[in-house]
């Protein structure tokens, strides 16, 4: 507490000023009612105490001086005097009370002490005050941001869905296959957009509901990062956007972290780039190692664009939800303003921070950098070939070549300045015919040119080092065979499938879906319905959403796990929360479907639910090969336990990423199966083989696997 004191005796001021010390924390002392006058104004006491009678100015003259001013601030008077009068002056001065001389300690030590509580009431409501002043700005720019949120959301929903009902209504006139395939496309890529609009809203909402968990599994840098860049290949295509890539072939094999939010963030800001990046311009992607320290690295991961930037006083509106540097870059570009939002969320959440750097009119970069644990390295693959560089450096503007001699450099393969001493020539968009080498590579920005033959490969920008070792090694570049885009021909058709699903849509969707590969949908329209229909026949795939009327999903399950345990049932849920699909698994479901429902996902599911049992050999390799039953037993059982350790040698390549282990092992399942007339088992280890062959990266290894797992264990090798 700060005191001023005025009094103009002498003895009495050195004595009280000295116990006033002791008490408070300053104190200022005047000998008049002037010099009191001006250390008020100097100062701003907390309280005054003044003595009544002085020279030059009276203490109520000072104090009404004071009280023109301040209103506030208690004034406490001492005197000798005790009239009426004389306090009924000092009341209309302002004068809070009294102290009468002689004064006594504990009175001033109780004036004091109120003072110090009535000081401390009045920061603490000047504090509040403050507060709610915040408070009602920030309801007031809540209320304003939920308003433009709700314009916003109306206008980004109502595009697409205007679109998808639009070209629907149109379809039912159309006759020409070309222009329905030009409105199912359409219809498609407006309902994806739509979907991603969704999905958007409801990541958001579950980050600022702190519902948001951030998952850590192991993964392949490269396998996931690269995807991610040639994802937006045909949009930078689209608009002649030259979409470049380095992504450090000397990343860890395997690291432990979020891919799935890590390949989020990475669309963002390349759907972002190539949002406000003009035609013709550049666009550059970097994941390079910033640190590397024993088991651990920090990775820095980087887009740089050639945009309309954003002014400096804007940047920071970016980041904020529902916002864009400006009004009119919402008009013209559209978008909900969410997604930088949620990816600075999400590198928060993973230990890292996004940040920008942009100039108006030049373009932005974008960055963030997060620590992984490296859980295996990976052993470099030496690739003998000397490469010639032709008509990369005019063509590409020096861009495209220094992304090409940047991987080759880290690859360890030898450039060379002297075309007849390369055994690979590179080219940019055209191939020089006249060139007598032995291979060629031709590269190319255009995602729709094909024919490769055994002297050239074509690789497509944006340039990658899976792309670049897959073309020296002589692999077919443009056949990436897919591990669910038939049903295993080991399947019977014609199977019963139980859907519960209580939407109509849906439940077309998904009937069309499995009539599509030879499966029947019977149709529930809720779980009670599922249950009673269960009852009449034992259905060995069920398909269950999980909100219905009546009897839900979960319910449903556990009531026919009673009738049946050996039928297998899959929920289906359009909820994307976190943890959903631990929690239906622990609950007995045996498998999840998140809707819109992936095509390939469920194609898995009706694989593992509708093979053969107890696949019965016998037969065929009767009449092939000519064997009798008992010889015919003897090679399946030799077969299988052979495949046994086999089997465990290729899950640990597969861990590994060994490709080169894996295609050996499966080649040699591939052979035994095909002398023994195993066709599903030979057809699964061909397509294992062929794909780590050539390296394929987005191959479903893990699944394919599980299958010819499953399919060797069900061999049965005795005589029926």
């Amino acid at each position: 507490m700060r005191v001023l004191y005025a009094e103009d005796e002498e003895s009495i001021r050195n004595i009280f000023s000295r116990v006033l010390k002791k008490i408070v924390k300053e104190v200022f002392v005047a000998e008049d009612g002037e010099e009191a006058l001006a250390l008020y104004k100097e100062y701003k006491p907390d309280i005054i105490i003044t003595d009544i009678k002085m020279p030059k100015m009276t203490g109520f003259e000072m104090a009404a001086c004071v009280r023109a001013e301040n209103r506030a601030v208690p004034i406490v008077a001492t005197t000798a005097h005790n009239d009426s009068e004389h306090f009924l002056e000092a009341i209309k001065l302002g004068v809070t009370s009294f102290l009468a001389k002689p004064v006594d300690m504990d009175e001033l030590t109780r004036v004091l002490e109120n003072v110090a509580n009535t000081i401390a009431l009045q920061k603490e409501n000047t504090e509040k005050a403050v507060q709610l002043e915040q408070a009602l700005i920030k309801a007031k720019l809540a209320e304003k941001a939920k308003g433009d949120f709700l314009a916003a959301m109306s206008h980004e929903i109502r595009t697409p869905l205007n679109a998808v009902l639009g070209f629907t209504e149109l379809l039912r006139d159309v006759d020409n296959k070309a222009l329905r395939d030009e409105y199912l496309s359409i219809i498609e890529s407006n309902g994806k957009n739509l979907l991603s609009i969704i999905n958007d809203i409801l990541d958001y909402s579950k980050i600022e509901s702190g519902s948001f968990d951030v998952e850590k599994c192991i993964f392949e840098p490269l396998l996931e990062f690269e995807p991610v860049v040639d994802l937006f290949a045909i949009k930078a295509y689209e608009k002649k956007i030259k979409l470049l890539s380095f992504i450090d072939p000397t990343l860890p094999k395997n690291i432990l972290g979020d891919p799935l939010r890590i390949r989020q963030i990475l669309s963002n800001l390349l759907s972002n780039a190539i949002k406000f990046t003009p035609d013709g311009k550049n666009i550059f992607v970097n994941i390079v190692t910033k640190h590397r320290d024993g088991k651990s690295v920090k990775l820095l991961f980087e887009v740089v664009d050639e945009g309309i930037g954003i002014a400096e006083d804007k940047i920071e509106r970016i980041f904020t939800p529902f916002s864009q540097a400006d009004a009119g870059t919402s008009r013209r570009y559209g978008g909900t303003g969410l997604g930088l939002s949620i990816s600075s969320n999400l590198a928060s959440l993973m230990g890292g921070k996004l940040v920008v750097e942009s100039e108006e009119g030049r373009g932005s970069r974008f960055w963030f950098e997060l620590d992984f644990e490296v859980e295996c390295e990976d052993i470099p693959q030496h690739i003998e070939d000397v490469v010639y560089i032709s008509n990369i450096e005019k063509s590409c503007k020096d861009t495209c070549a220094t992304v090409l001699t940047r991987y080759l450099d880290t690859l360890n393969i030898k450039i060379t300045d002297k075309k007849e001493e390369a055994s690979v020539v590179f080219y940019y968009q055209n191939v020089i015919e006249k060139d007598v080498v032995g291979r060629k590579i031709l590269i190319t920005d255009d995602p729709f040119l094909y024919g490769d033959e055994d002297s050239l490969k074509i690789i497509r920008l944006p340039l990658s080092s899976t792309k670049i070792k897959k073309a020296l090694l002589l692999s077919e570049e443009s056949t990436h065979k897919n591990i669910l885009q038939t049903v295993n021909p080991g399947i019977n058709i014609d199977k019963e499938v139980l859907v519960a699903e209580d939407n109509k849509v849906n439940q077309k969707l998904i009937s069309a879906v499995l009539k599509k590969h030879g499966f029947k949908a019977v149709i529930a329209n809720d779980g009670e319905e599922a249950v009673e229909l269960f009852l009449l026949d034992h259905y060995p795939l069920v398909l269950l959403d999980i909100h219905m009327p009546r009897m839900d999903g979960v319910e449903a399950m556990k009531t026919i796990r009673q009738i049946n345990e050996k039928s297998k049932i899959v929920a289906l849920t359009a909820n994307a929360n976190s943890g959903d699909k631990e929690r239906f698994l622990k609950s007995g479901f045996d498998g999840y479907l998140q809707k819109p429902m992936d095509e390939k996902e469920l194609l898995f599911v009706l694989n593992s639910c509708f093979e053969n049992k107890s696949a019965n050999y016998f037969s065929t390799m009767e009449d092939s090969l000519g064997l009798n039953r008992e010889d015919i037993a003897m090679l399946l059982e030799d077969f299988v336990l052979e495949s046994a350790s086999e089997l465990f040698a290729i899950r640990d390549a597969l861990e590994r990423g060994d490709m080169r282990e894996l295609f050996e092992l499966s080649h040699k399942i591939k052979g035994a199966a095909a002398n023994l007339r195993l066709e599903s088992i030979q057809k699964i280890a061909y397509d294992i083989e062929q794909n780590a062959k050539d390296s394929v990266c987005d191959f479903g290894y893990k699944q394919m696997f599980e299958l010819l797992e499953k399919e060797i264990s069900n061999i049965n090798f005795k005589e029926i």
